[in-house]
């Protein structure tokens, strides 16, 4: 019985070894999703050398996203949504989150964390366009190096109504209220 030594060779750009009883590891390079080759040598001591060759396809399965519900809140508010929930029947895949639109353009600023998926709104005081509530679907990437999924969530921002002060006097609000109910019952503003 001569002893042998193992050498391996790869026609992949991932890293392969072979230990000394002949076990195989191949590790991918995780943006590669190829046909390879594997050849392994068995010399013995007498320099004779048998070779096995094995041919491995590497897949990538995409990765699938899911955003979180919809968000409401108030012009000059800030809000950071829930994670985005993302499943990969690849268990090595890491993943990189990005955004993809942000549509109407907010005055106020959009961000996401690259790591968690999560997204931060910070609403301008005048988002709320022509103070009425407005609708900003912002859109977002998952990415695994190789393929990717998107989904949007909505950020509903809502216009800032000062509270009125809790007072047995006329307040600034009842002549706001009394005025708007006047415009609204006599829109033409006759006497």
């Amino acid at each position: 019985n001569n002893p042998l030594t193992y050498s391996i060779t790869t026609t992949g750009d991932g890293d392969a070894s072979v230990d000394i009883v002949g076990n195989v590891t191949y590790i991918p390079d995780n943006d590669v999703s190829v046909a390879i080759l594997l050849t392994v040598n068995a010399t013995s001591s007498d320099s004779s050398t048998v070779s096995c060759n094995t041919a491995i396809t590497i897949t990538n399965n995409s990765p699938l996203i899911t955003c979180p519900a919809n968000i409401v809140l108030v012009e000059g508010a800030s809000v950071t949504s829930p994670p985005a929930d993302v499943t990969d029947p690849d268990p090595c895949d890491s993943h990189v989150y990005s955004l993809v639109s942000v549509l109407p353009a907010p005055l106020g600023a959009v961000s996401i964390n690259r790591a968690t998926g999560t997204v931060t709104f910070k609403a301008d005081s005048a988002d709320a366009r022509d103070e009425i509530e407005t609708d900003y679907v912002v859109c977002i990437s998952v990415s695994d190096g190789i393929d990717s999924d998107n989904c949007c969530i909505t950020f509903t921002v809502l216009p800032y109504i000062p509270p009125c002060p809790d007072s047995s006097s006329i307040s600034h609000c009842d002549v706001l209220q009394y005025f708007a109910f006047e415009i609204e019952s006599n829109p033409e503003g006759q006497p």
